[in-house]
C-alpha cells in the first residue's frame, strides 16, 4: 500500500528527462473493472443505414450525411474515426461487438493495434459524458469487445431542433467537455504559440529585403475530402547532416500555427516523431496516428537560398490533396514560415472547417535569421535529453541571445535547460533556481503574453510548493493557448494532484487528451491520477496504451511497477521496476520506489541496498531526503523515515 501520510510521488514527465517527483497522499484500491482482450466473432456487413432519419441516444443526435453528433443543438466534436467507431456501436445497438469486429470496420484491410480502438472508445465516451465504471453508454464486455447500452430511436428530422443536412451556421457552441473557450479567463487575448513561431501574414506583403517571396503554382485536388484531423511530419531534410534541426523547426511551426484551429486535430510534434524514425510512407504514418492527413514536406538548404515544398495526402487513398513549393533567400526565412503557415491555413481552410485566423503582431519573437537557427539548433538537440545534450542547448541559446538579447523564447528555453539540468542533480539546486527564476522574470517583462514562460515559471513554483503561483500560472498559459493540450496536463499534475483533487484532474487530463491523444506524457499522468483515485485496472490500461505508442516509455513501466506494488504483485512490480531502470539507469527515484517495495515485501536486505544506493545516486539533497524516508518506510522505520524528511525540508530552506 502507499505509505501512509506521504504515499508514492507524483511524477511529472516534460519533454525534458526523467520525472521530478511530488509526495502525494495515498489513495484506496477500489472496484476492480473489466480488463480489455481480444476475441472473434462475425464480421460486420453494414456500416450506415440508408435512411433521411435522424439517431437519437437519450440527449444525443446523430446525422449520418453530415457526419455531426449534436447534444442539446450543440456540435460535439469526435475525430472521424470515433465518429466511424460510434456509428458501428450504434448499427447494433445493445449488441456486442468484438474488438476485431470494430478494428476491421474502421479500419479495412489496414493493419492497426488494438490501443488506436481503445482511444476512440475513450473519446467517444468523454463525448458523450460517461463516467467512468458506470456504463452509462457504452459498456465493455471483459474477454469479448464493446456494447452500446442506451437505446437508439430512429426520428423525423423535423423533430430535432438540428440542421442535419450540414453544420450550424456561425461557429458551434462547444460542448461539455470540449476544449474551452476564452470565457473562464475572460479578457485574455489568444495569441499563437511564440516559441514555433509561424506568423500569419499575407502572401502579398512578404517582401523581406527588397527581395519578393517567390512561390511555385499551388495545386489542390478538385472535390477532395473534408481535412478533420492532420499530422505535420518533421521535414526531409538534404543530405548534411547539420540541417535536421531547420526540417523539424519548421515542423513545429506549423503544428504550432495549425493547432490553434478550432476544427481540425494536428497531434504534437513529441508525439508525430515517435512514429517517423522508421521512415515511413507518409500514408502509413497517418494510418497508425490515426488520421485522415498527413502534411509532409522537403527542405533543401543550398548555399544562401532555401527551398521547401509541401504536399498534403490523404491517407485513405494517398491521393494528394494539396501542395506547394517555395524558393527562398535564405535571410528572408521569417517570411518563407510565414508563407507556408499563410498557405497551409488559407488554401485548406474549407477543409480544416474553420475562417483564416487573423495575422499576428510578431515573428519569431527576434527579427535576427541567425540567432532564429541558433534557437532551432538549441531546441533540436535538447531532446537528446541527457547531460551532454542539456549543455549543448544551453550554449546555442547563449549565442542567441548574444544576437538578440530581447529573443524571448531563448530565454524561456535557457530558463527550462538550467532547471532540467538543477532537478537532475547536475547544478546546485537554490542558486539555479534563482538563476532561472530571474530569466524568466525577464522573458516575462519582455512578453507577457508567452504561454512557453507562464508554464515554465509554474514549473519553478511547482518544486517550491508555492501553490497559489502555480495556479495563476497555469491559468494564464491556458488562457492564452487554449487548444495546447500541455497546459491542462500539466495544470493536473502539478497543481491539482498534489492538493488531492483527484477528479478534477482527471477531468483536464481528459481533455488534454482529446487536444493531442497520442501524447505518451499525457498519458502516463492520466494513469497515475487513476492510480492515485485506487481505480488499479483502468491505470493498468492507460499505461499498456502508452507502450503500445513507446514500448521504451519509462515513466509508464515506473508507473505499472507501483501499481502492482500496491496489488502485492511482487514479482511483477519488480520486473517493471528493473525494467525502468534499464532505460533510466540509477534513477534514483526509482532505485527508492524498488526499496520501499522490497521493505514491504519483506526483503529487508535488499531494501537496504537500495537505501544505500540512493544516498549515492539521488541529485539535491531535498529530493534524497523524501527518497530515504520512502525507503524507510517501506522497513517500517517510521522514526527514521521522520528524519529523513525533516533532513529533506531544511535542505529546501
Amino acid at each position: 500500500m502507499p505509505t501512509p501520510g506521504l504515499g508514492p510521488p507524483v511524477r511529472w514527465t516534460s519533454g525534458d528527462g526523467p520525472p521530478r517527483i511530488l509526495p502525494v497522499g495515498p489513495a484506496r484500491a477500489g472496484p476492480v473493472l473489466a480488463r480489455l482482450t481480444v476475441s472473434t466473432s462475425t464480421r460486420l456487413t453494414a456500416f450506415r443505414m440508408p435512411t433521411p432519419m435522424v439517431l437519437r441516444l437519450g440527449p444525443f443526435r446523430i446525422d449520418r450525411s453530415a457526419r455531426v453528433l449534436y447534444r442539446d443543438g450543440r456540435v460535439v466534436s469526435l475525430t472521424p474515426k470515433a465518429f466511424d467507431t460510434l456509428l458501428l456501436l450504434v448499427d447494433r445497438a445493445g449488441e456486442v461487438l468484438t474488438k476485431e469486429e470494430l478494428i476491421k470496420g474502421v479500419w479495412p484491410d489496414t493493419h492497426v493495434e488494438e490501443g488506436s480502438l481503445a482511444r476512440n472508445i475513450s473519446a467517444i465516451r468523454q463525448a458523450l459524458g460517461e463516467r467512468r465504471g458506470t456504463a452509462e453508454y457504452i459498456q465493455t464486455i471483459a474477454k469479448r469487445g464493446y456494447r452500446l447500452t442506451i437505446p437508439v430511436e430512429l426520428v423525423p428530422e423535423a423533430e430535432t431542433g438540428e440542421q442535419v443536412n450540414g453544420l450550424p451556421e456561425g461557429p458551434p457552441t462547444p460542448a461539455d467537455g470540449a476544449p474551452p473557450t476564452p470565457g473562464r479567463w475572460a479578457g485574455l487575448a489568444s495569441v499563437p504559440w511564440l516559441v514555433a513561431g509561424a506568423v500569419l501574414v499575407v502572401l502579398a506583403a512578404l517582401v523581406v529585403g527588397g527581395t519578393a517571396l517567390r512561390r511555385g503554382a499551388a495545386t489542390t485536388a478538385a472535390g477532395a475530402s473534408r481535412v478533420e484531423s492532420m499530422a505535420v511530419l518533421p521535414f526531409r531534410t538534404s543530405a548534411d547532416a547539420g540541417q535536421e534541426f531547420l526540417g523539424v523547426g519548421l515542423a513545429e511551426a506549423l503544428v504550432a500555427r495549425l493547432a490553434g484551429r478550432t476544427s481540425v486535430m494536428v497531434p504534437s510534434m513529441a508525439t508525430t516523431r515517435l512514429y517517423t524514425a522508421a521512415n515511413k510512407d507518409a500514408t502509413q504514418v497517418g494510418r497508425d496516428m490515426g488520421v485522415d492527413s498527413v502534411l509532409e514536406g522537403q527542405v533543401q538548404r543550398s548555399s544562401a537560398r532555401l527551398r521547401a515544398s509541401l504536399r498534403l495526402v490523404r491517407v485513405a487513398d494517398g491521393r494528394v490533396l494539396w501542395s506547394d513549393t517555395y524558393d527562398e533567400p535564405l535571410e528572408n526565412l521569417f517570411a518563407l514560415q510565414d508563407a507556408i503557415a499563410d498557405r497551409v491555413g488559407v488554401a485548406v481552410a474549407g477543409r480544416l472547417g474553420a475562417a483564416p485566423p487573423a495575422p499576428a503582431t510578431k515573428p519569431e519573437g527576434t527579427a535576427d535569421v541567425e540567432a532564429y537557427q541558433l534557437y532551432l539548433r538549441g531546441q533540436y538537440v535538447r531532446e537528446r535529453r541527457d547531460k551532454e545534450g542539456y549543455a549543448t542547448a544551453k550554449a546555442f541559446f547563449e549565442q542567441a541571445l548574444g544576437r538578440d538579447p530581447r529573443f524571448v523564447a531563448a530565454h524561456v528555453a535557457n530558463a527550462e535547460v538550467l532547471l532540467a539540468e538543477c532537478w537532475m542533480g547536475w547544478l546546485p539546486l537554490q542558486e539555479t533556481e534563482a538563476r532561472a527564476e530571474a530569466i524568466l522574470a525577464h522573458a516575462l517583462s519582455l512578453d507577457a503574453d508567452l504561454p512557453a514562460a507562464h508554464g515554465a515559471m509554474a514549473q519553478l513554483r511547482w518544486h517550491q510548493w508555492r501553490w497559489t503561483e502555480v495556479k495563476s500560472e497555469l491559468e494564464r498559459a491556458m488562457a492564452l493557448a487554449p487548444q495546447q493540450g500541455k497546459w491542462y496536463d500539466q495544470y493536473a499534475v502539478q497543481y491539482l494532484l498534489p492538493l488531492r483533487q483527484f477528479d478534477e484532474a482527471l477531468r483536464l487530463l481528459r481533455r488534454a487528451q482529446a487536444l493531442d491523444p497520442l501524447s505518451r506524457g499525457i498519458g502516463a499522468h492520466t494513469a497515475a491520477a487513476l492510480f492515485y483515485m485506487g481505480k488499479l485496472d483502468d491505470a493498468i490500461a492507460e499505461h499498456r496504451q502508452v507502450l503500445v505508442l513507446e514500448p521504451r516509455f519509462a515513466s509508464s513501466y515506473f508507473g505499472l511497477a507501483q501499481i502492482y506494488a500496491e496489488q502485492k504483485r511482487w514479482d511483477a512490480a519488480e520486473q517493471a521496476y528493473r525494467r525502468t531502470l534499464e532505460i533510466w539507469p540509477d534513477q534514483a527515484a526509482v532505485v527508492a520506489a524498488m526499496g520501499h517495495m522490497w521493505g514491504e515485501s519483506g526483503q529487508a536486505a535488499k531494501a537496504r541496498e537500495a537505501l544505500a544506493r540512493v544516498r549515492q545516486v539521488a541529485g539535491d539533497k531535498s529530493a534524497a531526503g523524501y527518497l530515504r524516508a520512502n525507503v524507510h518506510m517501506g522497513l517500517g522505520e517510521k522514526d527514521l523515515a521522520l528524519s529523513a524528511l525533516e533532513e529533506a525540508l531544511a535542505a529546501r530552506g
